[in-house]
Order: structure tokens, then C-alpha cells, then sequence
């Protein structure tokens, strides 16, 4: 059976591929980043106009913003109210946690971090492309980047969540945090078509894992606590399950 029928197209007709769309980057860096969109068979579009005009009339899976662009704001909520494009990928380029932050209820997806190169740009693309190419629903995970309020027993503190899921999410924090602790986490979840009401979750887990080189750690959500049906309602909205 060839893709194209095992994808429920007609024989002989291609799946249209991915398109991303870069937002007034440097040359240097669009190149790195098409680069690694190429990798994953994911096409770039070049646009010089920050405020994302084109969004309105066109159909694209990803985009990539320089998050200290002072339209960056406008392009994304063009992006956001776009009736076509209410689910693309954002890609933001940050120089610190709190410029991604300040853009959060835009529901950026993923962090580049600036000053960009190849190795981790790449690795922020692979984790993320199966959402640009619509597979992510295999898995049903989501990659978003939004604040999050740890409670343990020893301290609370802030971090930042790499992806979410009905069962748990992983976060990118530099505080350690000990195998099956128990944690409480709050944090707000974007809404597509209404960034200016997120959703607010406070919901109890147990840290699954954890990857210190890397400062990031995985928590698994109690599965008697009753407000985890409203993540997975979340998710499924969000991936259009």
C-alpha cells in the first residue's frame, strides 16, 4: 500500500507538505532554522512583514518569531485569531526564560534560544515536528511553553512546562526535584481563540523522572485527583482529536 492511500489520499495524490513560516530573521539565522525544518521534510516560507498579514490569507503549520520584535505580540495574536491558523506551532526566539514568559498566553510552543545554533535549534525542531506535520495526535502530547508553580514539601518554585499531556507533563526547571516526590503544580492553559482567558489547572502528581544534565524532569498527575479530566479535555481540544 503506497503513503499516499495508507493516509486516506487517492493513489497517485501527495499529502500537501508542512509549511513553516519565518517572521523578519536574520539571514544567519533563517538559515539555520530552514535547515532544520528541511531535515524533517518541512518547507519555509520567508516573510519580511512582522505583523503576520500573510497568516490571514494562507494556511501554515509552524511559525518562527523573534520574540524581541516589538510586533511580535501582534503577529501572534493575528496568528491566534486567524480562523485557518488558530493551532500553528509558534516557535519563539528568546534570550532569557522571562522574555518567553511574557508571551505565554499566546501559547508559544517551543523555545529557540538566542543567540541560535544548529545543535540546539535541531533539537528543539525534533522534539516538536510531529505537531508540524499533524502526527502528534499518535501520542497526544503537546508542546507548550507556560509558567508552572511547584509545591514540594521543601520549597515552591517556578518552572516551565516542555510538553503537556491528559496523563502528566514534563518541565525545564534548574531546582532538583527527587524520584516519585509528590508535587503540586498550578499553571494556566492557553485558550486558541481566546488568549485573554487561560484555563486554570491546580492538580497533584509524582515526579516520574528526571534528567539533571539536561534540567528537566517528568511529573506523572494523580490519577484520583478530579481535575485531570480537565487537561486531557484540554489536549484533545487542542489536538482536535
Amino acid at each position: 500500500m503506497s503513503a499516499a492511500s495508507s493516509a486516506g489520499l487517492p493513489a497517485g495524490i501527495q499529502r500537501p507538505a508542512a509549511r513553516a513560516i519565518l517572521f523578519a530573521l536574520s539571514s544567519p539565522t533563517s538559515d539555520i532554522v530552514r535547515d532544520c525544518f528541511r531535515q524533517f521534510g518541512v518547507d519555509t516560507v520567508l516573510d519580511d512583514d512582522p505583523t503576520g498579514q500573510r497568516l490571514l490569507r494562507e494556511k501554515f503549520e509552524a511559525c518562527v518569531v523573534a520574540l524581541d520584535d516589538p510586533l511580535a505580540a501582534q503577529l501572534m495574536q493575528t496568528a491566534r485569531s486567524s480562523p485557518s491558523n488558530q493551532r500553528i506551532l509558534i516557535y519563539g526566539l528568546a534570550s532569557s526564560t522571562m522574555q518567553a514568559l511574557s508571551y505565554s498566553k499566546y501559547g508559544v510552543n517551543a523555545v529557540i534560544d538566542v543567540p541560535v545554533n544548529r545543535s540546539s535549534a535541531l533539537k528543539v525542531v525534533r522534539a516538536s515536528h510531529l505537531l508540524v506535520l499533524n502526527e502528534l495526535r499518535r501520542y497526544a502530547r503537546v508542546p507548550i511553553v507556560i509558567d508552572v508553580k511547584v509545591e514540594t514539601e521543601q520549597r515552591n518554585f517556578d518552572a516551565l512546562t516542555v510538553e503537556v499531556s491528559a496523563g502528566g507533563l514534563s518541565l525545564r526547571t534548574d531546582r532538583s526535584l527527587m524520584m516519585n516526590s509528590s508535587v503540586g503544580l498550578r499553571f494556566s492553559l492557553p485558550n486558541a481563540s481566546e488568549p485573554s482567558k487561560p484555563r486554570e489547572i491546580k492538580i497533584r502528581g509524582a515526579v516520574a523522572w528526571v534528567n539533571a544534565q539536561e534540567q528537566r524532569a517528568g511529573v506523572r498527575f494523580d490519577v484520583g485527583d478530579t481535575r485531570r479530566p480537565a487537561v486531557k479535555e484540554w489536549v484533545e481540544k487542542y489536538l482536535d482529536l
